[in-house]
């Protein structure tokens, strides 16, 4: 079988959804699966990276194709049907919601990770999706019904996806997401480094991700601030992620309310500095007001750092009982359980050590194999026909 991959998803810069692909294809090709692939990418640079990173010179089922056009490009719907029909392709896996808008000339594969523009589009009043709300409903829903498959990244995600996109719900597996191998404790003794990097003194909390309203970074502000005029003079929250300028409202707010010394804004870090961010914070909060999936309270777990996260969405289907849970639009409320956490030291090794084992629960070559049989499923229907 021959299997395409669309690797365009994977950006200069590693994104949510650019990590996703990266990690299934590198452990989709560490399978023995006797399968080939063709990685499709739209830029050499990034193509060169992955080549090295993903060791692809060493691997005699895999090659690569390179296109002039981007998953969005009306070009892709023209053009990528006949490159599939000259690959030989037997199936095609796009890695996000978009699909060439007509018939492939093998089965398709979709993985959708969430989708906040049809629930809740307040919650990115500033995105492109949002601003071109009717186009994105519209190529969304074609995608869905061209797809064989389409891959949800948690049971609430499917359930969205049933209801918003009006699939049956035998069309949609569910495959969790996998943690990198790299999110682990430290195993030096600590250096703390990464702290003096940012000139840290006292308790870390560590929030990660992007700077949408629907983060709830400034709810996660206020609540520092309601700590910090508890007496809590100490405590250093640092904000990682690229800024994003569409939303400076958690920027002005840290201005007007002369939070510096408390608020960090680490702007984008590599991979390497990320894991150190998880390893040396005293907690991990994620009061996010809607998740797909949410990846970085399950890399935090996985390196040993306790976890406060919101309640909401897929939230509490994937932390389990392996964080503590809050309800998350109340700065007042997030405050408390922040403190009970980093007062309570019987409860954060019970957290580090829930989060550990659950974290052992998220592999990359699981969701690879339940990948791998979705892509097996599809062929041998099609042999049926």
């Amino acid at each position: 079988m021959r299997i395409v991959i669309d690797c365009r998803w994977i950006p200069p810069r590693a994104s949510g959804i650019g990590r996703h692909t990266r990690e299934l294809v590198r452990a989709l090709l560490d399978l023995d699966s006797g399968e080939t692939f063709v990685l499709l990418f739209d830029n050499d640079a990034v193509l060169e990276r992955e080549r090295r990173g993903l060791h692809l010179d060493e691997k005699t089922h895999v090659r690569t194709e390179t296109v002039a056009y981007g998953p969005f490009s009306p070009r892709s719907t023209l053009a990528l049907p006949r490159l599939l029909r000259s690959l030989g392709a037997d199936v095609f896996h796009s890695t996000n919601f978009m699909l060439p808008l007509r018939r492939l000339p093998c089965a398709a594969v979709a993985t959708v990770h969430d989708l906040i523009p049809y629930v809740a589009p307040h919650y990115i009043p500033r995105s492109r999706k949002t601003r071109c709300a009717a186009l994105y409903r519209w190529m969304t829903r074609r995608s869905a019904r061209l797809a064989d498959r389409i891959i949800a990244v948690s049971r609430h995600t499917k359930r969205d996806i049933v209801t918003h996109l009006r699939v049956p719900d035998e069309k949609v597996t569910v495959i969790y997401n996998g943690i990198d191998p790299s999110f682990r404790p430290a195993e030096d003794t600590p250096t703390h480094q990464f702290r003096r990097r940012f000139n840290i003194e006292g308790e870390l909390i560590v929030a990660a991700g992007r700077a949408d309203p629907y983060k709830n970074l400034l709810g996660l502000v206020r609540a520092v601030q309601h700590l910090g005029a508890a007496g809590r003079t100490t405590l250093h929250c640092l904000l990682v992620g690229e800024q994003d300028d569409r939303y400076p409202e958690v920027r002005r707010y840290v201005e007007a309310h002369a939070l510096d010394d408390h608020v960090c804004f680490t702007g984008y870090l590599d991979h390497a500095d990320l894991v150190r961010a998880y390893q040396e914070a005293d907690l991990l909060v994620h009061p996010s007001l809607y998740e797909g999936f949410g990846l970085p309270p399950l890399e935090a777990m996985a390196c040993g750092t306790p976890v406060v996260s919101s309640d909401r969405t897929s939230l509490p289907e994937v932390l389990g009982d392996a964080a503590v849970l809050v309800e998350p639009h109340d700065p007042g409320t997030l405050a408390a359980a922040i403190a009970r956490v980093l007062d309570d030291a019987p409860l954060r090794e019970s957290l580090r050590a829930k989060g550990l084992k659950r974290a052992q629960g998220f592999t990359w070559e699981r969701a690879a194999r339940e990948t791998l049989d979705v892509y097996r499923s599809l062929q041998q229907a099609r042999r049926r026909r």
